[in-house]
């Protein structure tokens, strides 16, 4: 397989609903759309989303080294999934550019699926789960905000909920009452603070939060120092589970984190490791020092980055937690005519993945088109 053309769009797609967290509130998808095409005819698409806050990166940062990149790979013949594993370790570029570097990954992993007529998981590995079940992710809203969308997910009988938290332990006391009076006692809650606490703040928020039996808390500190998080836990209750997102960006990051035992548990998220071939390499490291993964996504993903989501939990099989796979329950449009989105308690299906070659999905540009989601990049 060899590469013979390329496109590069920002993409921007309505939300149905704002979500909001301490780092960032939005109403609009913000991604790099990546479109291949090798000298068969055949094409491959691939997504990244870049977050200032998380990585460093921007959209146009993002565009501009995928841009630089690509003339490059043109000239590269790829046949496994090996080469272009290879192909993309030997780019300096891509190591500070995670978003750009998952967009490439799963471009060509789409290609290569094309190419052999086989679905990218079969080409990864074997799953080791039939199904995925996935959480719901409800923003920092106030109270009435957070029981309608609490109604929503009780509905369809969703197994686990993560509530975004904040500053105000009082807000935060009575989101979660609302969320077990709607949901009842048997919906597992873990809480989200998006490194907004300080060290003394973490301490009486986590407090809180165990007293109302949500054991397990993502990023409570900001990202920076990792020998914060090794003190912080000193402070705890034992039945509190600190896991991180914003400080696990790396593979690096997650071998001093585990190595330290810093925390108990990693947030994946794909575009922030620069796929899914990174993603399993930092699953592998908490697996083997006993720590947890859960997966989770940037607000805004398409089908493109769930159906990659969907093909490492599959992969994983032991992830504690699933977010992603929203399609139009957040999104006014995909990418597919057929989204990747959970259905009835959480539920996304692994055969979802595996009905076409690639990435598992079809995708059609012309609903984005059509409401004028994409921009095609211009060089500035």
């Amino acid at each position: 397989m060899k590469l013979s053309d390329f496109q590069i769009f920002s993409l921007r797609i309505p939300f149905k609903l704002k979500f909001s967290h301490s780092l960032a509130t939005r109403s609009v998808s913000e991604s790099v759309l990546l479109a291949l095409a090798d000298t068969q005819g055949r094409q491959g698409y691939g997504e990244g989303t870049p977050r200032p806050y998380v990585t460093g990166e921007t959209i146009g940062g993002t565009m501009r080294v995928l841009q630089e990149i690509l003339p490059d790979l043109s000239t590269e013949q790829m046949e496994s999934v090996q080469d272009i594993d290879r192909l993309l370790s030997a780019y300096p570029a891509l190591d500070t550019a995670p978003s750009a570097r998952c967009a490439l990954e799963l471009a060509l992993l789409d290609m290569l699926g094309q190419n052999m007529r086989r679905p990218v998981l079969q080409l990864l590995g074997t799953p080791q789960t039939e199904a995925i079940y996935y959480s719901a992710v409800i923003s920092s809203e106030t109270p009435e905000a957070v029981a309608k969308i609490a109604k929503q997910v009780a509905a369809i009988h969703v197994r686990q909920v993560k509530l975004k938290v904040g500053a105000n332990r009082e807000a935060n006391r009575a989101n979660i009452g609302v969320l077990r009076e709607i949901l009842g006692d048997s919906v597992d809650i873990r809480a989200d603070a998006n490194a907004s606490w300080t060290p003394d703040d973490a301490v009486a928020h986590i407090n809180d939060l165990v007293e109302l039996g949500v054991f397990y808390v993502e990023q409570p500190l900001p990202a920076g120092d990792r020998n914060v998080w090794q003190t912080l836990q000193q402070r705890l209750p034992a039945a509190a589970k600190v896991y991180v997102d914003e400080s696990i960006c790396t593979l690096d990051d997650a071998r001093w984190l585990a190595e330290h035992r810093a925390v108990s548990g990693f947030n994946l998220k794909i575009s922030k490791h620069g796929g899914i071939l990174p993603s399993l390499e930092i699953h592998r490291v908490a697996r083997e020092h006993g720590l947890f993964c859960q997966l989770g996504c940037h607000v805004g993903e398409t089908s493109i980055l769930s159906a990659a989501g969907r093909i490492l939990a599959a992969l994983a099989g032991d992830l504690r937690a699933c977010e992603g796979s929203y399609g139009l329950l957040l999104l006014e449009q995909d990418l597919t005519p057929a989204p990747m989105q959970f259905g009835y308690q959480g539920m996304g299906p692994v055969t979802d993945i595996l009905k076409h070659p690639g990435l598992g999905i079809q995708v059609d540009l012309a609903p984005v088109d059509a409401c004028l989601g994409r921009m095609p990049y211009s060089g500035e």
